[in-house]
């Protein structure tokens, strides 16, 4: 929020994101990570992958029957230009 940003950078001299980043750059994480980290690379086809396959793995972790796979599965198929069928297809047989 704009008071917590406006706090962290009045307590620490700078906003936390801003330190986020810099430490990953100065630590010479992987790319990806980064931009993963950085809320304006969100639509961003690999950033977008990596965060939609964390959340398909988290609603999948205890089976396929969690309400929210669908929706999961849903925005994968947007991402890859397929059908939602076709997808969750895909995904089963990934998943073995």
């Amino acid at each position: 929020t704009l008071r917590s940003s406006a706090l962290q950078e009045q307590v620490l001299g700078v906003k936390l994101p801003e330190l986020q980043h810099a430490l990953m750059l100065v630590w010479r994480l992987p790319d990806l990570l980064v931009r993963c980290a950085d809320a304006g690379h969100a639509e961003h086809p690999s950033v977008k992958s990596v965060a939609l396959a964390t959340r398909l793995a988290r609603h999948t972790a205890q089976g396929w029957d969690n309400a929210a796979v669908p929706d999961d599965v849903s925005d994968i198929a947007l991402l890859l230009n397929k059908s939602s069928a076709a997808t969750l297809d895909w995904l089963r047989e990934v998943d073995g």
